[in-house]
């Protein structure tokens, strides 16, 4: 090799050195690279996570708090369909004094602004309590209960509201300065029932120790630190929105009106029966609560609104002011509207007031007494047209926003659109796929929404037939007589399918806009309406806990065991999904809370006792036979109330439902092996297993109304061994073979 060659060689190889140099260069350049964004965005992902953390766990401003506490307040799930559940009167009866005159409350405002103005926004609480900060809230937040039932309202008032108070005033106590500003030394509570301890005048001893029931659900007291028992400073009164909605009270209250009661307004009990009838009787109620306690404060909460009241030193007056929250509180300007922030001030304002004095005992003591009838929510709560309902869905009477000082609670609103509750389900009212008859009303629900336009809401169609369910579960045509038929198409889909889509819908962000709560509910579970969308198929779909699947499995495979009864004499069951997460039911308003499983039925129709208006010996036969259709498939049900059984008027057919404790009798009786000790030890098992039927129907029948004794005493008096072979003749179906 020529000299030439080897420099042109050692050339080559200090290039490839140097290229293979850059390159390593170019490489741990990137690498240092990969290795300073991996540690920016670990610290980043730390700093968020501290941040997440500290925005989670840390202390709240008082601003915060009540932001957090009105984002809270909105969120129910309001059963609007009345049925067992919401049923009664919305105003007890019994003799009570009441007032003359129902006055607005002149100042109110004004003086809840007043007090909220003392309370800095910039105060943080503690770091040690856990109900004031936002993982706490979220804790609250996913609890949430069905608003069913007075004591259901008064539960998720106390987690999103009252709790809060008690929270805002014991931070008022403990801090010196704002405790000075208030000038209020004591413990809050919302409780209940009054203990004795508690100390309040009574007016009216011997009306409450008469064995009448109490008018008040609750009351406000304080235990001031210079007293050893605590003082009850204002009650409560919970009423139901569905029995006293939003629209009703506005259409009677305005803020500006008074009401005369000597003029017999809570007297008419006939045709003119109307908002300010109602709601005046529901005033004078918490009134008599009132001045029978020796109390100036109290107010009525429905959940979506609330009335103060008060009385001053002339106790035949009661002054009110209505305040809807959810709808009043529009953004920062009128935070001060939220439901804590105006419950907060009306307690210190509860607190400050003097006591009555003699004078105002006496004259509370000479006050008229009237008699209020029951007035049933269905045959009483007037009709209100839609512009009524449009105009009082905006916000409280003459309520505007008010400007603030920025010192004070001048929260903006958390980014949430107005709370809506859903429209009433028409699912028990449904009496045919034809729809109503000729010339009968169908009853009106008194709401501040409209219903949806659409056919396809959950609300806008009728419940498949059970023909048409079959032919989805077992294979069948589609049902030509099944309201939805068109939406079906020309064939079912797969029943696979259909679960898979159903699970789908369930989870997905439409899935509460087919899917609303029948305020029904078995011995495990809640019942909802559920639509899978486009599909039309319209369903009754029974929901459980994350934890509570297994008797819902259970059920799901009794429906199974009786197939052939499907459809006649149960619901059709097409069957259960398990969802991938939780179905929450917030976006209408909260006691049920959160569901994993769904196990989905056939219409079956009401309760028998409720569905018909007519209850005779024919009807208990009929329930009888029906219940006896599990008998001769040998199964017992176990809890054979008359609940269970439903009558649905679409197709006259009487069905049992809540199969989850039913079971297979042959389960408990051994199969027949050789041997005389055997053979008689199965014997006996088969008579007890026959009288254990027996006694199930027995149980039925004892436990019908009383338009069912005249069948009860005829069957009695059937003679015993008779009775008993009347269902030995099933015992062949498991018997010894």
């Amino acid at each position: 090799m020529s000299e030439l060659e080897l420099i042109l060689k050692e050339l080559q190889e200090e290039k490839r050195l140097r290229q293979v140099a850059e390159e390593d260069a170019r490489v741990a350049k990137i690498e240092r690279q990969v290795a300073e964004e991996r540690a920016r965005a670990a610290k980043e992902s730390a700093r968020a996570a501290r941040e997440e953390h500290q925005r989670l766990f840390g202390p709240l401003t008082v601003k915060e708090y009540v932001e957090e506490c009105h984002a809270l307040d909105g969120e129910l799930d309001v059963v609007t369909e009345f049925t067992l559940v919401t049923e009664g009167p919305v105003v007890d009866s019994g003799d009570r004094p009441r007032p003359r005159l129902i006055v607005p409350w002149n100042g109110f405002p004004q003086r809840q602004r007043e007090i909220l103005n003392k309370l800095p926004s910039d105060h943080k609480f503690p770091s040690d309590q856990h109900l004031t900060t936002r993982a706490g809230l979220k804790m609250v937040a996913q609890m949430p209960k069905l608003i069913d039932s007075e004591d259901s309202l008064a539960a998720h008032q106390a987690m999103a509201v009252t709790r809060s108070v008690e929270l805002l005033m014991k931070e008022v106590r403990q801090n010196a300065e704002i405790r000075t500003s208030f000038g209020i030394d004591g413990d809050v509570s919302f409780e209940k029932h009054m203990h004795r301890s508690d100390t309040a005048t009574s007016v009216s001893q011997s009306t409450e120790s008469s064995g009448k029931k109490r008018i008040a659900d609750e009351f406000c007291s304080i235990k001031r630190s210079s007293t050893p028992e605590s003082e009850i400073v204002l009650a409560v009164q919970y009423k139901l929105p569905q029995k006293l909605p939003v629209a009703l009270l506005v259409a009677a209250l305005d803020n500006k009106t008074e009401m005369n009661l000597d003029t017999g307004i809570i007297d008419e009990d006939g045709e003119g029966f109307g908002p300010k009838q109602l709601v005046a009787a529901v005033i004078a109620q918490l009134f008599s609560a009132l001045v029978s306690k020796g109390l100036r404060y109290g107010y009525i909460d429905t959940g979506e609104a609330k009335v103060f009241l008060h009385i001053g030193d002339d106790p035949s007056r009661i002054e009110y002011h209505l305040s809807c929250p959810t709808s009043d509180v529009q953004g920062e300007e009128t935070m001060h509207l939220s439901a804590v922030s105006q419950l907060f001030a009306f307690v210190v304002q509860a607190i400050e007031a003097p006591k009555p004095t003699k004078e105002w005992e006496i004259a509370a003591s000479e006050l008229p007494i009237w008699k209020l009838k029951r007035v049933e929510i269905q045959e009483k709560i007037p009709r209100i047209s839609k512009q009524s309902c449009q105009e009082a869905d905006m916000h409280s009477p003459g309520m505007k926003p008010v400007s603030r000082d920025r010192t004070s609670i001048n929260i903006r609103s958390a980014s949430r659109s107005t709370h809506h509750p859903p429209d009433k389900v028409d699912n028990e009212g449904e009496a045919s796929a034809s729809g109503p008859k000729a010339g009968k009303e169908l009853p009106h629900n008194v709401g501040i929404h409209k219903r949806p336009e659409s056919t396809q809401d959950v609300f806008g169609g009728l419940y498949c037939t059970h023909e048409c369910v079959r032919g989805l579960t077992f294979g069948g045509p589609v049902d030509g007589k099944c309201p939805n038929a068109k939406d079906h198409g020309r064939k079912h889909i797969d029943r696979q399918d259909f679960l898979r889509l159903m699970r789908e819908q369930l989870k997905g962000k439409g899935a509460h806009d087919h899917c609303k709560p029948i305020n029904a509910s078995g011995h495990i579970g809640h019942l909802f309406k559920v639509r899978l969308s486009p599909h039309g198929y319209t369903l009754v779909a029974k929901a459980v806990g994350p934890l509570d699947w297994r008797p819902l499995i259970h059920e799901e495979k009794m429906y199974n065991h009786l197939r052939d009864l499907q459809g006649r004499f149960i619901p059709v069951c097409p069957g259960f999904v398990e969802l991938n997460g939780l179905f929450r039911c917030k976006k209408y308003t909260s006691s049920f809370g959160c569901f994993g499983h769904f196990l989905f039925l056939s219409y079956a129709g009401r309760p028998v006792l409720k569905a018909l208006p007519k209850f005779d010996d024919s009807v208990v036969s009929q329930m009888l036979a029906t219940l006896a259709q599990l008998h001769q498939r040998g199964v017992i049900h176990r809890d054979a109330a008359p609940r269970n059984i439903l009558y649905d008027d679409r197709t006259g057919r009487y069905m049992v439902i809540d199969l989850e404790m039913s079971k297979p009798i042959n389960e408990e009786v051994p199969q027949a092996t050789k041997g005389g000790r055997k053979k008689r030890k199965i014997e006996r098992e088969v008579n007890m297993a026959s009288e254990r039927i027996a006694a199930e129907s027995k149980y039925l029948l004892t436990r019908l109304s009383s338009s069912a004794r005249t069948c009860r005493r005829r069957f009695e008096h059937v003679d015993s061994s008779s009775r008993i072979l009347v269902y030995m003749e099933f015992t062949p179906l498991y018997a010894i073979h």
